[in-house]
């Protein structure tokens, strides 16, 4: 009687040919006195796996081109404050590239006098605090440096007991802070002229 073996499994994905059933294909090869007399085919329908990967790419292409074409810019920190995501918005605000700083620590964006304070205020996240309406001034490429104003949420971990990352959206305000200072600046200029103005008696 000659001896039935299995070789190894081979392991592939392809679509059937009826429907668009997915399956996930295996077979064995056969081998009836070491020659070769076909094979041994198993399928698993993946049907609603390739689905759910496919909805899932939709929705992270969907999530990337939010994040880099919004006209706000947004950041992504994670838990050792290392940035993970900087879109087109924050490229200009900058006027640094995202390859330039992805992977580097936040404070980098800080000018020096308020590096400590922004960091201490960062810090805060990795406790679960939100922010809203939070002023961080943020250093550009040329020394100079623009007021935003900030809100923030957490992405927590899976299980969720602690914070993985934050995703960070700002708003640029400096021009609004120029015009209240020089706003505030008349008002008190104007308020001395008519203080000297008044007659005494």
């Amino acid at each position: 009687m000659e001896i039935v073996s299995l070789g190894q499994p081979v392991r592939g994905e392809e679509v059937a040919v009826k429907g668009e059933r997915t399956y996930l294909r295996d077979f064995v090869p056969i081998y009836v006195g070491g020659k070769s007399y076909g094979r041994l085919w198993h399928h698993l329908g993946i049907t609603e796996r390739k689905r759910s990967e496919e909805a899932l790419g939709e929705v992270k292409e969907y999530l990337e081109n939010l994040i880099n074409h919004a006209n706000a810019p947004i950041i992504v920190w994670d838990s050792s404050f290392r940035i993970t995501r900087f879109n087109n918005a924050f490229e200009k605000l900058t006027g640094l590239m995202a390859s330039e700083v992805l992977g580097k620590k936040l404070d980098i964006l800080f000018p020096d006098g308020s590096k400590k304070d922004s960091m201490n205020l960062i810090q805060s996240t990795l406790a679960g605090e939100r922010w809203e309406a939070v002023e961080i001034p943020i250093q550009r490429v040329d020394g100079s440096y623009r007021t935003v104003l900030w809100n923030s949420a957490n992405i927590l971990s899976k299980d969720g007991t602690k914070v993985d990352a934050t995703i960070a959206q700002g708003q640029d305000i400096t021009d609004r802070k120029q015009a209240e200072e020089e706003l505030r600046k008349a008002r008190d200029e104007l308020e001395q002229r008519s203080r000297r103005e008044l007659p005494s008696y």
